[in-house]
């Protein structure tokens, strides 16, 4: 279904230019104008539509203060809609047909939070610029390595659960990590490493192939 600009006036219940959340989730949308007329926007929700490309939102680039864009379980295919997007905070594009993470989000320096699952994406990449990054999900894709990231040192939580990933990364490259999931992959041993990540306070391996138990020891020392 197109969302017509009148429709989206009369969804948001006064002048385009006003508003500064949108909520539109599970309308079946394919198409949505009206958009580029949103100059106070901070909030846009279109999780749980048909949305399959850019050219599928408009123009953005006049949403100078949109930060975060909530658009899961649609059908894009690529990123590029974060190209009209630098000052995104949060960016969600889990459960659609993404199956690399595009260059384009290097430019989106401010986001700190990228939630990618439920996709089809293979590596982990482009991300090292995006150095307020808190927060990384990528669980359910077919990922199977986690590069080290020494540039993003804010990051809190890491989740890349149900993935193909055979090692854990550094972990003492994020001093502030407290939470890391990597349940439901192929990972055979703990690093000793792990001792130097206090901040650490949740840890999941469930269902992985850990054949020396011993090697958990490590995570004793944790508080």
């Amino acid at each position: 279904m197109q969302f017509t600009a009148e429709a989206l006036a009369d969804a948001v219940g006064g002048p385009l230019s006003e508003a500064t959340s949108i909520d539109l989730r599970d309308k079946a949308l394919t198409h949505i104008d009206g958009l580029s007329a949103c100059r106070s926007l901070r909030r846009l929700d279109l999780s749980n539509n048909k949305i399959g490309s850019t050219e599928g939102l408009g123009d953005l680039q006049n949403a100078k203060l949109l930060v975060h864009v909530n658009l899961a379980n649609n059908e894009f295919k690529d990123m590029s809609v974060v190209e009209q997007l630098p000052q995104l905070n949060v960016l969600n594009m889990s459960g659609n047909k993404l199956k690399a993470i595009s260059a384009s989000v290097a430019a989106c320096s401010k986001l700190k939070a990228i939630i990618l699952g439920q996709n089809k994406i293979t590596r982990i990449e482009h991300l090292d610029k995006l150095g307020d990054l808190n927060t990384l999900v990528v669980s359910h894709n077919e990922v199977t390595k986690l590069p080290d990231m020494p540039q993003l040192k804010e990051l809190t939580k890491i989740s890349a659960a149900h993935n193909k990933i055979a090692t854990i990364p550094d972990l003492a490259l994020y001093p502030k990590l407290k939470e890391i999931r990597l349940n439901d992959n192929v990972i055979r041993t703990v690093p000793e490493g792990i001792r130097s990540c206090t901040s650490l306070r949740v840890i999941d391996l469930g269902n992985n192939m850990i054949d020396d138990w011993t090697s958990i020891a490590p995570l004793v020392s944790i508080p």
